[in-house]
């Protein structure tokens, strides 16, 4: 495993500057170009996590079939024991 990249970008977090873009998003669509929008920042924010998360559940589930399959493939030993 590699580790991790850190950015420094003077003791700012990336993560918090996205974080803190897509939060702001709907009240800047609100005041600059007038268009109504139905989501906070907040509910925006969960609704982005909430799918991401669904998406690395949905990736995991898929490589643990795959591995599964590869494994009744090889036909190894006390394997489904």
């Amino acid at each position: 495993w590699s580790a991790p990249v850190k950015l420094d970008v003077g003791g700012i977090d990336p993560g918090h500057v996205v974080a803190e873009v897509v939060c702001l998003i709907p009240q800047l669509l609100m005041n600059w170009f007038n268009v109504q929008f139905y989501f906070g920042g907040t509910s925006l924010l969960i609704i982005v996590v909430v799918s991401m998360d669904f998406v690395a559940q949905l990736q995991s589930h898929m490589m643990n079939s795959q591995y599964g399959d590869i494994m009744r493939k090889a036909n190894l030993k006390n394997y489904g024991r």
